[in-house]
Parts: C-alpha cells; sequence; structure tokens
C-alpha cells in the first residue's frame, strides 16, 4: 500500500515539470484503461498503474487550475465587478505613494460589464488600490478593476510567483481603476466569518500592545500575519533555521492540537459517565480537532496551514477508528492527500523541508527499543532535523547558521511553552476584559523579546555555512549527501556512522568556477533592468531591478537568489547605470544579501556610496576585457538617462555592448566619439526600447546581432515601441524581451564561440507559462 501511495504521489510531483498538458478529454477517457493495471496481481505492475494514475490526476488538476485563469482577451480591460473582500487587507507604502492589497472573491459582474469570466461566482483574485481607502473583510464593493492572468517573474533560483498564485487559488491580479466609481454595498454580507474574527483580533491587540517591539511576532504566531516583518527579519530567522517558529505550520498546529488533546482527557476524567460511553481517546480526538481547524482559520487557511491539518486529520481518522497506524503508512497517506487536494505545493520549498522532517524523525525514533528521555526529547529530534535538512537548504541557497540547531533546541520549547499557549490564551480571554488578557500577553511578549535576542545574537556570532549554487550544484554531491545523511541517521551501533558526515563535506566545497570564458544573465525584474556579468572567477552586476515596496526589491529578491544559483555569489564590481529607482532601487537590498566589493555608479544614488564611473576607464577579468564608453567626464550637467554608464565586454572576439538609459542626445555623443567602438555582437537595448532611444544611426554603428529588452510585460510605457522593434527588425536582428523569455542567458564557451541564447521560460518550460498574463506588482 505504501508503494502504491508514494508511486501515485510520485506522478503528481512528475507532472508539475511537464511544459504543456494532453487534452483533459483524452485524459477522462483513458482512466478505464488503468484498472487492469492497478487491480494486478503483479506488485510492479500495480505501481506503474499506481504512478500512470498519479500522472492523470496531476494533468487533470492542472488544467483545473488553467480553465480559473483570467482568459487572455479580458487582460488590461476595465472588469465592473462586486467583490467580497477576504484574508487581512494590507496597507503599506511603495514607490507610487499609500497602496491597499487584498484578496477578494468575485459576487458577480455588475449589470453590462464585459466578460462571462468576471460573472462566474467563486473567482479570487489579488487587488491593488493606490490611495487612501478602508478596505475590512468580509465587506462586499463593487468596483472597476484591471486584471491579468497569474504570472511571474522567471529567473534561476527565483521563487515562482506564478506557480505560488495558483497553489493560493488566486485566478488572477491587478488594480482598482483609481477615476472609476466604486462603493461598499453596506446593506449586502459576503461571509469571510473568520477573516472578521482575525481583522477584529489583530484591531485588539493593535490597540492593547501594537507599541511593543515584538508586536509583529505576536500577530505571526496567533493569526498568521506576518505583513510586519521586515526583510531583514527573514534574514534571521533564515540563517537561524527557525522561520518555521514564526509561520503557522505543521509545529504551531500540532502543538493546539495536543495541548486540546491533554486538556480534553482531563475534562473527561471529571466526567466519568460520559467516559464509560464513549472511548476516551475517540472522545478527546473529537475535542482536540476542531481546535486545531479553528488555529487553522485563525492563521486564514495558507497552503502549509492545509497541509498540516490534512497530516493531524490522517493520525486523528485512524485514532477515532481505535486502529493502529504505522508511521510510514501515515506520513504516505498525509503526502498523497497533500498532493490531490495542492499538486502545486510540490513547487514549494517548505512542503519539502516539512516532508522530509517528519521522514527523518520517523526514520531515526520509529520502532526503536529504548525511548528517548524528556531531556533528550529536548535536543535529539533538532539534531535529528538539523542533519537531514542540511543539504536540502543548501541547495535550495538558504544556509544557516552553524549554531542552529542549538538554536532550535532553545527556542522550539520556548515558543512551543510560552509564547504560543501564552498568546492564544490572551486572545481568547480578550473579549473577557483587558486586565485578564494583558498578563498572558505581556509574558508571551517578553518571551518573544528573549527569543529575538537569542536569535539575532545566534545570526551574528556565527557565519553562515557555505551556500549552495542551486541548480549548479553538480549531481554527484546531491547523491553523497543523500546517502551521509541516510548513513548518519542510522540506529546507534550501527558501524562508521560518522562516514555519513564525511560524505555531506562535499556541499561544502567552493561554488565550481562558471563553465564558460563569459556568461552574461539578462534578468527578468519588470520594467527595469539587472544583468549579470561572469568571468571564470569575477562577477560584475549591472544594475540591480527596481524597489517594488518596503518590503520587495529585485536586488535582494531576484538578483541575490541568481547569483546564489549560478555560482560564487560574491560580487566584484556593482555597476549602477544611473539612479532611476528601476535600475537603481535594488542596490541597497542586493548589498545587504551578499557582499560587494566595489560600487561604481553614473550618478550619485541616495544612501550608496559610490565612485564614478567615466568613459575611458578599463580593466580585465580572465582574458575578458571591460570598457566604459559613457559618460564623459564633467558630463553632470546632462539629462539623468545621458548619463548612464554605458559597458563594452569583449571576449573571444565577441561583443556585448550595454547601454543602460541613454537616449538619442548621448547616443549622438557617442557616435561622434567613436563610432566603431559601439559594433557589438550583443546589445542590450538602451531604455527598454523607448522611442527617444535606439536611433537608426545607433543601431546601423552597433549592428547587433541580437538584441535583448528587459521590460515588464504589458508594462504602462508601452515598452518596447513598435517603431524601434520595427527598426532592429529590418536589420535582421533577433529581439529577445525578458517579458516574454524571462531571464537571457548569452554565453562564450570555452573555445571562444558565441552560444546561441537562451530564455529561462523555455530553457525549463512549465505548463502554466502558456498561460497569458502580467508580471506581480
Amino acid at each position: 500500500m505504501l508503494a502504491g501511495m508514494l508511486a501515485v504521489a510520485t506522478g503528481i510531483v512528475a507532472t508539475t515539470r511537464l511544459g504543456s498538458l494532453p487534452g483533459a478529454a483524452p485524459l477522462i477517457a483513458a482512466l478505464p484503461l488503468l484498472v487492469p493495471l492497478l487491480f494486478s496481481t503483479r506488485a510492479a505492475l500495480r505501481t506503474g498503474g499506481c504512478l500512470l494514475l498519479g500522472l492523470a490526476l496531476g494533468m487533470l488538476r492542472g488544467h483545473e487550475m488553467l480553465a480559473r485563469a483570467l482568459p487572455a482577451e479580458l487582460e488590461g480591460q476595465d472588469l465592473a465587478v462586486r467583490v467580497c473582500v477576504e484574508g487581512l487587507p494590507e496597507r503599506f507604502l511603495d514607490v507610487r505613494g499609500e497602496r491597499w492589497r487584498f484578496r477578494a472573491r468575485v459576487l458577480d459582474a455588475l449589470p453590462g460589464a464585459r466578460g462571462a469570466w468576471a460573472a462566474r461566482q467563486g473567482r479570487r483574485v489579488e487587488l491593488s488600490w493606490y490611495g487612501a481607502g478602508d478596505f475590512r473583510p468580509g465587506d462586499a464593493w463593487s468596483m472597476t478593476v484591471r486584471l491579468r492572468a497569474p504570472r511571474g517573474f522567471v529567473n534561476p533560483g527565483g521563487r515562482d510567483y506564478q506557480a505560488w498564485l495558483l497553489a493560493e487559488g488566486i485566478d488572477a491580479s491587478g488594480y482598482v481603476v483609481g477615476k472609476a466609481p466604486h462603493a461598499r454595498l453596506a446593506a449586502r454580507g459576503c461571509g469571510a466569518h473568520l477573516d472578521r474574527l482575525r481583522w477584529s483580533l489583530r484591531t485588539r491587540l493593535a490597540e492593547l500592545v501594537g507599541n511593543e517591539p515584538q508586536f509583529g511576532k505576536l500577530l505571526a504566531v496567533t493569526i498568521g500575519d506576518d505583513s510586519r516583518f521586515r526583510p531583514s527579519d527573514w534574514e534571521v530567522f533564515a540563517l537561524t533555521g527557525t522561520t518555521h517558529l514564526m509561520v503557522i505550520s505543521g509545529m504551531h498546529i500540532t502543538l493546539v492540537a495536543m495541548l486540546a488533546l491533554l486538556g480534553a482527557k482531563r475534562v473527561l476524567r471529571l466526567w466519568p459517565g460520559l467516559h464509560g460511553r464513549v472511548p476516551a481517546q475517540s472522545a478527546a480526538i473529537w475535542a482536540a480537532f476542531p481546535c486545531a481547524l479553528l488555529y487553522g482559520g485563525l492563521a486564514g487557511w495558507s497552503v502549509s496551514v492545509q497541509r498540516a491539518l490534512l497530516m493531524l486529520a490522517v493520525v486523528f481518522v485512524f485514532g477515532v477508528a481505535e486502529r493502529h497506524l504505522r508511521a510510514w503508512l501515515a506520513f504516505g497517506c498525509a503526502l498523497l492527500l497533500v498532493l490531490v487536494l495542492q499538486p502545486m505545493a510540490a513547487l514549494q520549498t517548505g512542503f519539502w523541508l516539512s516532508f522530509l522532517a517528519v521522514a527523518a524523525l520517523i526514520f531515526v525514533f520509529s520502532g526503536r527499543v529504548r525511548r528517548p528521555t524528556r531531556l533528550q526529547l529536548l535536543w535529539q529530534p533538532q539534531l535529528v532535523i538539523a542533519i537531514a535538512l542540511a543539504g536540502p537548504l543548501l541547495l535550495a541557497g538558504q544556509p544557516q547558521a552553524i549554531l542552529a540547531p542549538l538554536v532550535n533546541a532553545l527556542a522550539i520549547p520556548l515558543v512551543d511553552l510560552v509564547v504560543v499557549p501564552c498568546a492564544l490564551l490572551g486572545c481568547l480571554l480578550l473579549p473577557l476584559g483587558d486586565v485578564l488578557a494583558w498578563p498572558l500577553l505581556r509574558m508571551a511578549l517578553l518571551a518573544l523579546d528573549l527569543l529575538w535576542w537569542l536569535l539575532a545574537h545566534a545570526a551574528s556570532w556565527n557565519p553562515p555555512l557555505p551556500e549552495g549554487g542551486g541548480v549548479s550544484v553538480e549531481t554527484w554531491r546531491v547523491l553523497l549527501a543523500l546517502g551521509g545523511t541516510i548513513w548518519l541517521l542510522l540506529p546507534r551501533g550501527f558501524p562508521a556512522r560518522a562516514i555519513g558526515l564525511v560524505l555531506m563535506l562535499p556541499l561544502l566545497l567552493p561554488a565550481r568556477a562558471a563553465p564558460a570564458m563569459l556568461e552574461l544573465w539578462v534578468l527578468d525584474v519588470g520594467q527595469g533592468s539587472a544583468v549579470i556579468v561572469r568571468t571564470r572567477e569575477h562577477t560584475l552586476v549591472y544594475d540591480t531591478g527596481p524597489r517594488f515596496s518596503e518590503r520587495f526589491d529585485a536586488g535582494r529578491a531576484i538578483v541575490a537568489p541568481a547569483l546564489r544559483n549560478t555560482g560564487d555569489p560574491r560580487v566584484d564590481l556593482l555597476l549602477i547605470s544611473h539612479a532611476d529607482g528601476d535600475h537603481a532601487g535594488g542596490a541597497a537590498g542586493l548589498m545587504d544579501a551578499l557582499p560587494v566589493r566595489e560600487v561604481r555608479g553614473g550618478e550619485p544614488v541616495a544612501g550608496i556610496e559610490l565612485a564614478p564611473c567615466e568613459r575611458g576607464q578599463h580593466w580585465s577579468w580572465d582574458g575578458v576585457d571591460f570598457e566604459l564608453l559613457h559618460p564623459p567626464p564633467g558630463s553632470s550637467g546632462t539629462r539623468d538617462n545621458d548619463r548612464s554608464c554605458v559597458l563594452r565586454v569583449s571576449a573571444a572576439g565577441h561583443r556585448f555592448l550595454l547601454a543602460g538609459d541613454i537616449e538619442a542626445l548621448a547616443e549622438a555623443e557617442l557616435l561622434r566619439q567613436d563610432a566603431q567602438a559601439l559594433r557589438a555582437e550583443v546589445l542590450l537595448v538602451p531604455h527598454h526600447g523607448s522611442r527617444s532611444s535606439s536611433t537608426a544611426a545607433f543601431v546601423a554603428a552597433v549592428a547587433p546581432r541580437y538584441a535583448l529588452v528587459s521590460a515588464g510585460y504589458r508594462n504602462r510605457f508601452g515598452h518596447p515601441h513598435p517603431a524601434v522593434v520595427e527598426r532592429y527588425a529590418a536589420r535582421g536582428t533577433q529581439l529577445l524581451n525578458t517579458a516574454y523569455e524571462g531571464a537571457i542567458r548569452m554565453r562564450v564557451a570555452e573555445d571562444g564561440s558565441l552560444e546561441q541564447p537562451v530564455g529561462w521560460r523555455s530553457h525549463r518550460p512549465r505548463f502554466w507559462y502558456a498561460q497569458p498574463g502580467g508580471a506581480p506588482d
């Protein structure tokens, strides 16, 4: 049975790697053909049938998700709808000012609204509203929205935002059209009762303890609201391996269930009449599971919460039935159930880490003769999990401090025994009065103060373990580390367990050098620019993309993961073409995330110390020549765009020209200076393909074979301009746009040949990429 479950699960996971899906009708028609395999007397045929069944189920679920997404013809159109606000709306500042972001369920379309899609009840959308507002869960609104299908940036090492949206059940994202009429429908309710409760709890807690430094962490462990965490907070959690403490998931749900289970058993002992009619175990479970469900609802029903509740439900069902449940069978049931209901969960790192941690604990503790003492239970599980997840975390680009296991051994009891019980009991007592709730909430906050002190010092005292290279880590390292992990976790008395540690050591080897003379990445950062240039031993970053909001910038969220994924994450030179936000907005985030040795720029950037880049500066790295062609010294009076650093990179006779945001004036200056110096096979198109750049004379002088455009999907500027596209096409230049290609890779191989460009969307295709849509804000 376990083999069959794992085979079905494997089939479902495999569908998330497919670039396209066969038609739904043939899949349904083929399902009866699996019956003979599933009921075969031969184990191999049954397992094969289960694998095929998993593939079919995964594909059908994929069709279901894609069918809900916004059709292409409605993208960018104004849709008049009635919606119900769900979740916890967030208000924050971004580059355009005050902004609300909230999720909503479509109730229906207003009379005369276009598009049958908007008229279908139950569609879920993620919306932004720029300006003052008052959005609360459970409120119904009539509004005009402009939507796009789920879509995200596609980069090496980056988060698949589109897959995350689909996993969260989001069918479209967009914004409320500001000038169109919209109004709250005061007379109409729309449910969202748990979200209303979460909102009122957040409001009451803010009134009572909102000024406390750990208020954001209190919200995280009570109602699953992490909106007050800063990027630096997440870095501390990641370094110390304690993110799981601040994200409500299996540990928290299980804790609440166990506390409720123990409480129910105590009550049953005081009620002997009921104890005689209903088995104590069953009665306690029937009391405990609703408590876990309520906590999950307060946490917002996130994917991680749903996963934990499903795993807990499997255990409780067998408990009510008073059936002995083997640990591995429970593991298989939970894994299969999660994947059937949430196939896209397989794309989330948290899914794999949580199931790997559970598998490691089962492997070590299940069936052992000697049960660990209470003292051993405080540290042994943490050590097991630390060993089991060390390799996967390194591969995922999430290095931890060396003291992470010890930190968890101290932090988990503090959170389990003090923070969560006190915080939840305090919330339960709020309706009875602040006097009763305050002592418990204060105790939880004091424990969080102690916890944060511990985490911050652990993160700063201990250097992180060496960072993995993501997918660039060789397969042999992964296989050795997997074997080493299993060997190290074998029972006591097994000979030479230390060999397991030796097998894991290759993961700590320095990142391998770039497998080419030159590798250039134009990253997918939306309407902005970020380029990575690697030689064998050096790395240059040209621009860092935009800063989208207080909590999200391209430097930290896109450029840094791409650097970790493609080789050595250290940056030898950060070259900021000019100070515009779509080029320099991510610089501070990148410099916080990774070591940067030197910074140069075309003009000053607020908060960053840099040296000027000027024409005539040149250097060589590993046989590759770099030369700045613009701006000339003393050109501070020119327009911002025309002060962009223009960089020429030459390797084995091949030239790459990175032109920043220069416009016609700077192009003319470059032509006057030395038109021959502009000739290049690969051009980063100036100013994202704006009509103010790429003059006919400039394009003729460069004569590129490939023109790379870094622009946002359906951007409001209309970049690249059709006239510019035509200008390059007339010369036979192949134009590639990150909006459609994702990140674009160009390489000069060791033999000196220029390889064909590779778009990351086509290099690692996924069936959901075929859906049209816009990039996330």
